[in-house]
């Protein structure tokens, strides 16, 4: 665990992101999207070094600080909300345009507008 739950939009921490089937949880990275809230959660998305539709692809480029082992894409229909005091480790932020491309992607999938 972390010793501080303050973390900002773009950062990629890595958790324990639970899976619906089967039961049980994976250690992986994920990136914030939105928080923190007043009970200090905050949202993620999954981030997976597997190409999928809804993957926008972060190159260790894309990093301002911090990064990955390899290039991966932000999961934007697998959300979580997690309380800082979960996130196991800090691996870096990504730089603005980074974020605004996951954005871009992201309210379509959730059917809000931009």
């Amino acid at each position: 665990m972390t010793t501080s739950s303050a973390f900002v939009v773009g950062d990629v921490v890595e958790v324990e992101f639970p899976y619906a089937y089967p039961d049980g949880e994976k250690k992986r990275p994920a990136l914030v999207i939105a928080g923190p809230n007043v009970h200090s959660d905050y949202t993620l998305i999954m981030i997976s070094s597997r190409e999928q539709d809804d993957g926008v692809p972060i190159g260790l480029a894309d990093f301002a600080s911090g990064s990955l082992k390899a290039a991966s894409f932000a999961r934007v229909q697998r959300l979580y909300t997690l309380n800082g005091d979960n996130v196991l480790v800090h691996r870096g932020r990504l730089k603005l345009a980074a974020v605004d491309r996951v954005r871009a992607k992201l309210c379509p999938a959730l059917g809000c507008r931009s």
